[in-house]
């Protein structure tokens, strides 16, 4: 912010909310449509529950805490809605 910006205080001083939406999820595992392996559709749903269910143990939780993960579920498309319609308030 300093360095880069020319902040002359910490971002959180020098900025303010312009609005609030609903959860952002900033971090997703994701699969290349394009991957003949990914578009197994059986392997997707195994690579994706078993990814989730490493999120339900002490020693999955404790492990993904290192990369600030708790865990995960399943997302659908309309998850994003909220994120795709701030994004298209800020054009």
């Amino acid at each position: 912010w300093q360095a880069k910006l020319g902040g002359t205080a910490p971002i959180w001083e020098q900025t303010g909310v312009i609005g609030v939406s609903d959860k952002i999820f900033n971090d997703t595992i994701s699969v290349s449509k394009s991957s003949k392996l990914m578009q197994d559709e059986g392997f997707r749903k195994a690579l994706g529950e078993a990814l989730i269910e490493i999120g339900k143990t002490e020693e999955g939780l404790k492990i993904l805490k290192t990369i600030g993960h708790k865990g995960y579920d399943w997302a659908r498309a309309s998850d994003y809605d909220s994120e795709r319609k701030i994004q298209k308030e800020l054009k």
